[in-house]
């Protein structure tokens, strides 16, 4: 099991094979500024998390903790802004980012009704292949939860 820490920018692994028993065996350095929602690929062997406070998602090496890769300009610029929630499709094609953009760091492209367009954030869609920003999805104020229903 995996957690994050805001705090300390790292991803905290625990040995839960004895619930009696948990406890953190391992950590890893995300590479960026608070993350948060980590999340493993289908096959176990990437993490994918988002650097809320750098505004990146980082790809790590499940075994090492290496970073992998880092995605995002790191400003918000590109629509990873404040990544918040985060899910891998069960194809372990693509990541699907929320972002919260309360900073007002990345501005949409359209205009939202009543004219409004600060505060907006967006879903943004990683290929995995690639680790690039394939798509940005402009939707609300504040998004942050994501989930993925498989059938």
């Amino acid at each position: 099991m995996i957690a994050s820490s805001q705090q300390t920018s790292e991803l905290m692994v625990f040995d839960i094979s004895d619930p009696a028993n948990i406890a953190v065996v391992d950590s890893f350095n995300t590479g960026g500024m608070a993350p948060w929602h980590p999340k493993y690929n289908t096959a176990g062997d990437k993490i994918y998390v988002g650097n809320n406070g750098s505004h990146q998602i980082a790809v790590m090496d499940a075994n090492s903790g290496n970073v992998q890769a880092t995605i995002g300009v790191g400003d918000g610029s590109d629509g990873l802004a404040q990544p918040h929630g985060l899910v891998v499709s069960p194809s372990d094609n693509f990541v699907y980012v929320s972002n919260r953009n309360v900073a007002e760091l990345y501005t949409p492209v359209y205009q939202f009704e009543g004219g409004a367009n600060s505060n907006h954030g967006t879903v943004a869609v990683i290929n995995t292949a690639t680790n690039t920003l394939e798509k940005v999805i402009e939707i609300g104020p504040f998004p942050s939860g994501i989930a993925i229903y498989e059938e």
